[in-house]
C-alpha cells in the first residue's frame, strides 16, 4: 500500500521482533556467564533423563527391585550416604536463598525489563 515490497516489510518486522525478544535478554544472561560464581559440581551421580527410561532400566541404574529396597540394602545406603537430613550450619540465610535464586538468568531479564519499564516512565508494566 505504501510502496514497500512485502518480503521486505516482513523480514523488517521478523528482524525487529527478534531484536526486541533477544536483546534485552543479553545483559542478563552476560552477567550470569560472567560474574555469578558457577555452582559446584554435585558430588552424587546422576541419573540423566530418567524420565525417559524405561522402568525396568531405571530400577537397575538405582539398584533397586519393584518391591523397593530390601532392608539389608537401605541399612548399607544408610551407612554409606547418611540421613537425608541437612547438618547444623547447612541451612542457608534467607539472603543468600535469595541471592541464588537472582542468578536465573530469567528472573535477571525480568528484572531488566522492570527497570527499563520503570525509567520510561511505564509504571503498571514495572
Amino acid at each position: 500500500m505504501v510502496g514497500i515490497p512485502t518480503a521486505v516489510a516482513l523480514t523488517a518486522t521478523l528482524a525487529f521482533r527478534g531484536f526486541s525478544f533477544w536483546l534485552p535478554m543479553l545483559p542478563g544472561f552476560w552477567f550470569s556467564r560472567h560474574v555469578l560464581p558457577r555452582p559446584a559440581a554435585e558430588p552424587h551421580r546422576t541419573l540423566g533423563a530418567y524420565w525417559a527410561l524405561e522402568p525396568a532400566a531405571l530400577l537397575q541404574q538405582l539398584d533397586a527391585t519393584d518391591g523397593g529396597l530390601s532392608s539389608a540394602e537401605a541399612a548399607a545406603r544408610l551407612r554409606r550416604f547418611g540421613r537425608n537430613e541437612l547438618k547444623e550450619g547447612q541451612r542457608l540465610s534467607r539472603v543468600l536463598v535469595l541471592w541464588k535464586q537472582l542468578r536465573s538468568p530469567l528472573l535477571l531479564l525480568l528484572l531488566f525489563a522492570a527497570v527499563v519499564s520503570a525509567v520510561s516512565g511505564e509504571w503498571t508494566d514495572a
